[in-house]
């Protein structure tokens, strides 16, 4: 298993490569209102803002396979960059934008989303990674391109309180 928690051996099944494609395709409604077009224009000035942890509309999300899950997780991660500190020579990874895969079986258990990442120095397969706190720990880890802000997780969210 390697460490996106993949089985090495993944000659028994090969990885379908279908998805969810854009958010434009999921098929749901937009409402054009003058509220909204300003909320739109104020998220597209200020650019994209990464939350660095698993939010809690992801602790169902990454495990239960549906064309909604797909859009919202491929809305976050999509286009991300990471370096592999596993792999010898820490390649810089872009996860892919149009496409994950739900996987199971040998791949994972439970069940569970892991997105494509495609090495910049490298035409070889993109290789699926697992949503889970260590991608998104190698994604803070890492500089991302212009607009991206990334956001830690507030110290008071981790903590319970005690009486």
């Amino acid at each position: 298993m390697n460490k996106s928690g993949v089985d090495d051996d993944s000659d028994d099944e090969q990885l379908r490569g279908g998805g969810a494609g854009s958010a434009a395709s999921a098929g749901g409604a937009v409402r054009a209102t003058r509220a909204g077009k300003a909320r739109a224009a104020a998220a597209s000035s200020s650019g994209r803002n990464f939350k660095c942890f698993i939010e809690p509309w992801e602790k169902t999300a990454i495990f239960a396979e549906s064309e909604t899950n797909e859009v919202r997780l491929l809305a976050k991660y999509g286009g991300m960059q990471f370096i592999d500190k596993d792999e010898e020579n820490q390649p810089m990874y872009v996860i892919c934008k149009a496409n994950l895969e739900f996987v199971g079986g040998k791949h994972a258990d439970p069940p569970q989303y892991g997105v494509f990442a495609e090495a910049q120095d490298d035409d070889g397969d993109a290789p699926l990674y697992l949503i889970n706190d260590e991608l998104i720990d190698d994604i803070a880890a890492t500089r991302q391109d212009e607009g991206v802000e990334l956001e830690q997780r507030e110290d008071d969210e981790d903590m319970e309180t005690s009486d």
